[in-house]
This record gives C-alpha cells, sequence and structure tokens, in this order.
C-alpha cells in the first residue's frame, strides 16, 4: 500500500521572539509525507527540489525520513522560502518568498515519470496546487492518470502568498476546481473562511461534499465534522493538549486521514466508508490525536503511531 504527495518543499525560516532566525525544513505537501511515512504509510514525495545549497538541504531532509524522492526531479531555479512568526498562542504567521522559484515550474516531462508501483492514492494540496504554471499541469496529469488511484485533497489555503486581488482569486478558483478531481477534501473552517466568505463554513462544506466522496472540516481545538452527500454528518471533540506551536497541525492530520482511509478499504469501498460513522470516526479520532502530538511540540514534528498511546486512553 502506497501513497504519492505531489507538491512544494519550502524552507520554513522560523523568526523567534529572542531575535535568533532558524531554517527548518518544511512545506505542507513535505510535511504530509513525513507525517505518512512515519505512520507506517510507504509514501513517495513528488517535488522540484532546487540544486542551490537551501533545496539540496531540503532533499537531504526529506530522504532520511525514508521518503521515496526518485521521481522528484533536480531543479534550476532557487528554493522557497516562507517567513514564519509565532505569536504567544503558538499560531503562526507567514511572509512568502516564491517569485520564481523551483516548485511551481512543473514540466509535464517531469510530471509523466510513472506512479510507483501499487500506488493506492495520490495527494495534492497547498500552495503547488494553486500556484502557476505548475498547478494547471498538476491537474492536467492527474485528470489523465490511467489507471486511476485514488485522489485526496487539502486546500491548506495561504492568503498571505497571494500578491493581489487577482491572485487570490485564481487560488480560489484553483481550489474549486481540484474539489471535482478528489475522492475525499481535508479543509480547516479558517480555510473555508477565506475560500467563500459569503456563505458559512458549514454551507461551503456541505455544497463541496456533493461534488466529492466526504469532507471531514477541521476545527483547531474544537473538533472536526464530517459531511456527506451535502449533508452534515457528525462531529469529533477535539483532543486536549499543551499546545507549544500549531505548525504542521492540518498536514499531520491530513496524513493520518488518509492512513485511516487507506487501512479502511481494505474491507470496504470509498462509498461505503463515508457511509459508516463509527468507522470514520473512529479515524478522525486517531488524526486528531496525531495532530495533537504535533501541536505538543515546536515546529512540525508529525508522531510515529508509538507516539500516540498517551493519547489511547
Amino acid at each position: 500500500m502506497r501513497v504519492t504527495v505531489v507538491g512544494e518543499v519550502v524552507v520554513d525560516r522560523f523568526f523567534h521572539a529572542d531575535g535568533s532566525i532558524v531554517d527548518v525544513a518544511g512545506g505542507s505537501s513535505a510535511n504530509t509525507a513525513i507525517a505518512l511515512q512515519r505512520s507506517g504509510i510507504d509514501t513517495a514525495l513528488r517535488a522540484r527540489f532546487s540544486v542551490d545549497d537551501a533545496g539540496r538541504a531540503l532533499r537531504a531532509h526529506n530522504a532520511a525520513e525514508g521518503l521515496d524522492l526518485a521521481a522528484s526531479p533536480d531543479a534550476s531555479e532557487p528554493a522557497s522560502i516562507v517567513e514564519v512568526r509565532l505569536a504567544a498562542d503558538g499560531q503562526p504567521s507567514y511572509v512568502f518568498r516564491l517569485a520564481g522559484a523551483a516548485d511551481w515550474q512543473w514540466t509535464a516531462a517531469e510530471l509523466g515519470a510513472p506512479l510507483p508501483p501499487d500506488t493506492r492514492l495520490v495527494h495534492f494540496g497547498s500552495i503547488a496546487a494553486v500556484w502557476q504554471p505548475g498547478a494547471d499541469r498538476m491537474r492536467a496529469w492527474v485528470e489523465h492518470l490511467d489507471p486511476r488511484p485514488l485522489i485526496s485533497f487539502d486546500p491548506n489555503a495561504r492568503p498571505a502568498a497571494a500578491g493581489s486581488v487577482e491572485d487570490a482569486q485564481r487560488m480560489r478558483d484553483g481550489i474549486e476546481t481540484w474539489i471535482r478531481c478528489a475522492d475525499f477534501v481535508k479543509v480547516s473552517d479558517e480555510d473555508l473562511r477565506w475560500i467563500a466568505p459569503a456563505v458559512s463554513e458549514d454551507e461551503h462544506a456541505k455544497t463541496w461534499s456533493l461534488r466529492t466522496g466526504f469532507v471531514v472540516m477541521t476545527r483547531g481545538a474544537d473538533g472536526a465534522s464530517v459531511f456527506v452527500g451535502g449533508k452534515h454528518r457528525f462531529d469529533v471533540a477535539g483532543v486536549p493538549t499543551t499546545v507549544v506551536d500549531t505548525v504542521g497541525a492540518g498536514d499531520t492530520f491530513m496524513a493520518w486521514l488518509i492512513r485511516g482511509v487507506l487501512h479502511a478499504l481494505d474491507t470496504q469501498s470509498i462509498d461505503a466508508l463515508a457511509q459508516n460513522d463509527d468507522k470514520m470516526r473512529e479515524i478522525i479520532l486517531l488524526a486528531a490525536k496525531a495532530a495533537a502530538v504535533t501541536v505538543s511540540r515546536r515546529g512540525c514534528n508529525p508522531p510515529t503511531l508509538s507516539d500516540l498511546e498517551p493519547y489511547s486512553a
């Protein structure tokens, strides 16, 4: 059982209150891939790694996590830099240095490399899924995959990456296009407030759930909600924890949601799973527990299965 994650690898440059600056390997797609690998799912990351010093460090970091990088090309463009500043409550704010960076310059030839054998699911999300010119090439590629694996999507919207009102609208439009490609979607309530400010998060999640198998909307410390067939099915309470920072919490939740779905599909179809409230609750609670471990640590440091034992009660 294998997963391929397609997207960005970036340098998260943390500016700390004491004046120190620390570079950490990041990127939503890379974080999700690492969280999947640590959860026990054999995972390939398909990303464009710059050949500059930052890009080489990013490749080494992801390779050390055991990810399959065979279809991740070297790129002449610079690595993306994301400046991160943490508020007192651990919530991050971001400044994106993305112009001309390696992550967004996919070619059809690069994307055309075969998926690893036995790939069950391909995951897309965040900036790489909406930033041009690579985003349109990625969508064209996934729409023509044959045989078609399951597709998961996490918008993980980054409004601060938009340089203009027009950029922001193109990002919103791109997200809506991906919903039609996906078998299931994870999205945060915060993302939905930005994606569709004119309607409530619940109403937009219901709309999406008519176009994909199911939608899981995370609500931070308040847990998550599941939407199927245009209806709000149920809620799962949040998992109490001590928050150090929230970097990577959504990526970890997404990874463990994928893990749970894939294990469930050993015995039932994706459509049957969407209707199985008990199994879905079990999957989402474990994903929430994994995210709780991540927010209890500095930076995006996803758990292994053994790390979840203190949360098993």
